[in-house]
């Protein structure tokens, strides 16, 4: 009884969460182009009104690592932004081997966590934020002497807060699992 009680009790604290991958396949109608402000719900950069980042259908010396688009700016500092709190798992980069990348992650206006530092190559390497907790802002700063490179499948997922019904669902349940006890107590004490 008491491991169906704890096991309940997780099962209604885990809300389950789902990764987004943002492709850039779907990010414009043609071969190149500007990418929008607030696609896929993020904030591309500190300006409303450019994002500085551009979006192209990719060639084999800077391959995708998914799909046919890849997003660049030419810029060495550049600041993604989420609508509310979430955890940043990471994306694949491509291009010249004197490029690196790193994430600098931000939660309010401090650092929270810092990834590894990923040389660039000419096919896709995938850079791990390296952590798991939440984030409101990620900062990629790119550095090297040749710096060439594009970025695909900027992964990330909303942070797990339950929603008031799975509170009331887990509570009802708890109730039903105290009644079923309570009943069997008494049984056994009337024998």
């Amino acid at each position: 009884m008491k491991r169906l009680l704890a096991s309940l009790i997780t099962a209604g604290l885990c809300a389950a969460s789902h990764a987004t991958v943002l492709t850039f396949d779907d990010a414009i109608g043609s071969s190149w182009g500007d990418l929008t402000q607030g696609y896929g719900g993020v904030t591309w950069g500190s300006s409303p009104a450019s994002t500085g980042w551009h979006v192209w259908q990719t060639a084999s010396y800077y391959p995708a690592h998914s799909g046919d688009f890849v997003a660049y700016a030419n810029t060495t500092q550049l600041d993604i932004s989420f609508a509310s709190a979430s955890v940043f798992d990471g994306a694949y980069f491509s291009g010249t081997s004197n490029s690196t990348a790193t994430f600098n992650l931000f939660l309010g206006n401090s650092q929270v966590a810092s990834s590894s530092t990923l040389t660039v190559s000419s096919g896709p390497l995938w850079l791990s934020s390296g952590y798991t907790g939440q984030v409101d802002r990620v900062r990629l700063v790119i550095g090297g002497s040749n710096q060439h490179w594009v970025m695909d499948d900027f992964t990330f997922h909303a942070a797990s807060v339950p929603e008031p019904e799975s509170y009331a669902l887990m509570l009802a349940g708890l109730g039903v699992v105290g009644g079923v006890a309570a009943r069997r107590r008494k049984a056994a004490a009337q024998r």
